[in-house]
C-alpha cells in the first residue's frame, strides 16, 4: 500500500501526516513499508525545509521530521500511489482538474476516513498552538485510516 499525502507547500500538513503515519505503521504493526508513505505539495518549492513549528509539534509526540524537505507533486507520484490523501477539497480539485484519470484514488483525508467534508486548515504562519492543533487533528484522522487499513488486511 503506497500512500501519498498532499498539501499546498509540503512544509506543514503533509510532512506532519507522513511522519505521523510512518510512526503509526510501526506502532500498529501494519503490513506497509514506511518508505511507501510519502508527501508532496501542489505549489511546493523543491528542497524547502519543513516549518520549524511543524517540527516542534511532532517532536512533542516523539516524531522527528526535522530533516524533511519539500517536494513538488509529479504525475508519477499519483501513478505510483494506491491512495492520494489531500488536506483540503481545493487540493483534491486542483489535482483532478488537471489529471481526472486519478479520480479513483484521490480523496481528501476527511472524506476517506470519515466520509465527510472537512478541510485540515493550514497552520502556516500561525502560532505553535495552531500547529499543535493541526497535528492533533491529523493524528485523529490517521488513527481512523489505520483502522480502515487493518480492516482491509494490512
Amino acid at each position: 500500500m503506497k500512500i501519498l499525502f498532499v498539501c499546498t507547500g509540503n512544509t506543514c500538513r503533509s510532512p506532519m501526516a507522513e511522519g505521523i503515519m510512518k510512526k503509526l505503521i510501526i506502532k500498529e504493526n501494519l503490513n506497509i513499508k514506511t518508505e511507501d508513505i510519502k508527501s508532496a505539495g501542489l505549489i511546493a518549492k523543491e528542497g524547502m525545509p519543513v516549518s520549524k513549528n511543524s517540527v516542534k509539534a511532532l517532536k512533542k509526540i516523539g516524531i522527528d521530521i526535522s530533516e524533511y524537505t519539500a517536494s513538488v507533486i509529479q504525475e508519477k507520484d499519483l501513478l505510483e500511489a494506491d491512495i492520494v490523501l489531500t488536506m483540503t477539497e481545493s487540493h483534491e480539485d486542483m489535482i483532478l482538474q488537471s489529471l481526472p484519470q486519478y479520480s479513483d484514488k484521490v480523496f481528501t483525508l476527511s472524506q476517506y476516513v470519515e466520509n465527510r467534508k472537512e478541510d485540515i486548515k493550514d497552520p502556516y504562519g500561525g502560532s505553535q498552538k495552531e500547529y499543535d492543533n493541526t497535528s492533533k487533528m491529523i493524528i485523529k484522522k490517521l488513527k481512523k485510516l489505520v483502522k480502515i487499513l487493518k480492516e482491509k488486511g494490512y
